[in-house]
């Protein structure tokens, strides 16, 4: 089903229900993703409750207009914009988790991945990840220095393309692990080719402030993807916050 006729289906569907219900007077916003074919959509849809020109709305005195009640998902918003961000820095993950498998004593970072520090880092980390998650001898090791350091354990994830807070959450989690991971890397004989792609302090530094950037669009993502208050009231006071945190990063 192409773009235009998904459109067409859907604002269909949306008129038949909204008839059915008799609240096409009522409806003067709609919030939805971005996808292209809810564009369509809401143009049919527009269509279908002109017919109420002159009565106007129940909640204002015109009909449905996308320029007036077209309402966008700031969550998705917040979503493409870090997206971009990772696509500036170059670091949007692969999507198959096989890239990062390391055969053993044989562990490096491909030369292209190493010309960037950012680039670099989160090589290094995904790599990592994928061996502490795959090859026992290394989870026994991160789980027994966990254990001395009284680090509580979190299993380490790999970030993917689609949702970016994956990419945050794998950092995250990561660097609350970071002496441990660190101890293991240095002290172990179980590959030694793994000590030549360790996570050096440079690295962990960026890492951190990758963190740091990514928790500016955390709160303000999970605030409005409620469903059990309405979020459209703080949509303005967190997109300030973020405007700002993104300034004060821009100055540092």
């Amino acid at each position: 089903m192409d773009p235009v006729h998904s459109g067409e289906y859907l604002a269909e569907k949306l008129s038949e229900i909204t008839d059915s219900l008799k609240i096409t007077k009522a409806v003067f916003t709609i919030t939805r993703d971005n996808a292209s074919p809810n564009n369509t959509m809401l143009n049919d849809f527009k269509a279908a409750a002109s017919f109420y020109e002159d009565e106007g709305s129940l909640q204002q005195p015109w009909s449905f207009t996308c320029k007036e009640g077209d309402v966008r998902c700031i969550g998705h918003i917040i979503n493409l914009a870090v997206q971009d961000a990772l696509k500036q820095l170059k670091a949007v993950p692969s999507d198959i988790s096989e890239t990062y498998r390391m055969d053993a004593n044989a562990a490096r970072i491909p030369v292209l991945y190493t010309q960037d520090e950012v680039v670099s880092a989160l090589s290094k980390l995904r790599h990592h990840v994928y061996i502490f998650r795959n090859r026992r001898a290394f989870k026994v090791k991160l789980e027994q220095q966990l254990k001395a350091t009284n680090i509580k354990q979190r299993l380490l994830v790999l970030d993917m393309p689609v949702r970016w807070n994956s990419t945050s959450n794998m950092i995250g989690i990561a660097c609350s692990q970071e002496s441990p991971i660190t101890a293991v890397c240095a002290s172990q004989t179980i590959d030694m080719s793994v000590r030549d792609i360790m996570l050096n302090q440079s690295d962990w530094a960026i890492l951190h402030k990758l963190h740091e950037f990514f928790q500016i669009f955390v709160h303000p993502t999970k605030k409005l993807q409620a469903s059990v208050y309405p979020t459209l009231n703080y949509v303005i006071p967190q997109y300030i916050k973020m405007i700002k945190r993104v300034t004060k990063k821009q100055r540092e």
